[in-house]
């Protein structure tokens, strides 16, 4: 009889899947990953964790994983709610499953399941080749440019849950050698904006430094959300090593951190500059500190009590220094904070991946008599929500020094001097919401809605308390 019997010691060798695991589901921390019904991996967000990579084995009993078709289903570890299922075939080599979307929410946001071949081509010994993929769920689609800033037209246009192809559009499959787009080398950085938008205010994410790297390849998950709501992540790269060559699960991870600003101060429109490790301009004399980097429309003259668009950040530089100004020029500084420990200035907390800030430039002057009082408050904006889609947590700040708010907001006193912040949930609907202190006065009236909003207490004028309404 041919072919081979059990006592034989040549048993052709068992098929086995490798898979990988990206979990990009904005609003959920850590999934439990089961096939076929036992517990295979748990898939965390932040890949820094050492849960993040390929795997062979069930983590329930140490059993491998047969290639062939399998039935994948992801489960929320904080409420063990299925967030997503996913049918098909695991090869026997390496492979990626990217889970993403926002978990209960509607039908464009809602999870689901990207499959990506790791090994479907090799890589350029003269050149780059990225796959990107664009799992960015409250926007429709994203332009990407190779580049520190805009170009004629973007070199790669994706719609949300799509994956690129090396012509530039969003046709690849995740099966394809045709998905990898060649990077050119020592391009000036990359650029990412919503679809369509030629608006660098609007920027998704920038990183102006060039790339000089050959025979990578690589995937780019583009994930996190547009704008965060609660605890939601900010946007971020996260490069994945792809290819039987590289035997790490990720190369980096580009994250993202974002700044707004209020001008609570007597002038009429004030500048805040930005700099870090990695814009240092020797000329610049260390008392005034590094040059302004470029790209910080969002924050530049921004008018008396306004408050400005969000600016993103990457967090690729090891510390940043931050200063007021009426003008771009460092030599015109008003007050300067710092996050390095070694620099001058204000101390202010170190910034960490997905943080959104509001750095308010105050006058602790009240009514603006005397020297000028010349501040910062740095306010923290990463508030959760109210669980219950019928309450919203309203923030009240007071910026000001002129006068200490007294109010009563739904059952709930107030007492707020400047740099006072109260919090107060309340059933979704309009309100209003007399307001003293000292001689001035006012109502403040605003819509509550499911999520987070603040209302900025801004200086006094006449009489009159002025506000504004801000997400979040």
């Amino acid at each position: 009889m041919n072919g081979c019997q059990p006592s034989c010691d040549n048993l052709p060798t068992e098929s086995l899947a490798t898979v990988r695991i990206v979990n990009a589901i904005t609003n959920a921390p850590q999934l439990l990953i089961y096939i076929d019904g036992k517990f295979f991996d748990s898939a965390v967000y932040d890949v820094n964790q050492n849960s993040f990579g390929y795997r062979t084995t069930y983590k329930s009993d140490g059993s491998q994983l047969r290639s062939g078709v399998h039935h994948v289903v992801a489960l929320d570890n904080a409420t063990h709610d299925s967030v997503v299922t996913w049918n098909g075939p695991l090869y026997d080599h390496r492979q990626t499953l990217v889970i993403f979307g926002r978990e209960n929410s509607g039908t464009a946001e809602a999870p689901r399941t990207l499959y990506l071949d790791d090994v479907d081509r090799a890589p350029d010994v003269k050149y780059s080749l990225v796959r990107f993929v664009d799992v960015i769920p409250d926007l429709s689609g994203v332009d990407v440019y190779f580049a520190d800033s805009l170009k004629a037209a973007p070199d790669l246009h994706l719609t949300f849950g799509t994956i690129s192809d090396a012509q530039g559009g969003n046709a690849g499959t995740g099966l394809s050698p045709n998905d990898y787009v060649q990077i050119p080398l020592n391009s000036k950085g990359i650029l990412v904006l919503p679809a369509g938008d030629r608006d660098t205010n609007d920027q998704i994410f920038s990183e102006p430094y060039p790339f000089a790297s050959q025979n990578f390849l690589s995937t780019i998950v583009m994930q996190g959300a547009y704008h965060p709501t609660g605890s939601e992540p900010t946007i971020s790269l996260l490069v994945l090593a792809d290819g039987e060559i590289e035997k790490i699960p990720f190369i980096f991870w580009l994250q993202t951190f974002g700044i707004r600003m209020v001008n609570a101060t007597p002038l009429d429109s004030i500048t805040l500059l930005v700099a870090s490790a990695n814009d240092q301009n020797l000329g610049v004399p260390r008392s005034i500190g590094y040059a302004p980097f470029s790209g910080q429309q969002n924050v530049t003259d921004v008018l008396k009590d306004s408050v400005s668009p969000y600016m993103g950040f990457s967090t690729s530089a090891a510390w940043f220094d931050f200063w007021f100004g009426p003008d771009t020029k460092p030599a015109d500084t008003l007050f300067r904070f710092t996050t390095n420990s070694s620099g001058f200035g204000y101390k202010i907390p170190p910034i960490q991946p997905n943080d959104r800030w509001t750095f308010i430039a105050i006058d602790t002057i009240a009514h603006n008599t005397g020297p000028s009082g010349m501040s910062v408050f740095e306010l923290l904006d990463t508030v959760s929500a109210p669980p219950d889609p019928s309450i919203g947590r309203v923030r009240f700040v007071n910026t000001s020094a002129d006068y200490t708010a007294t109010f009563t907001f739904h059952g709930k006193s107030f007492t707020l001097a400047q740099r006072g912040v109260g919090y107060a949930d309340a059933p979704v609907g309009h309100y209003s919401v007399p307001v003293s202190g000292g001689g001035a006065s006012g109502t403040l009236t605003f819509n509550v809605a499911s999520g987070t909003i603040t209302i900025f207490l801004l200086p006094e004028q006449g009489s009159t308390i002025p506000y504004t309404v801000q997400t979040p």
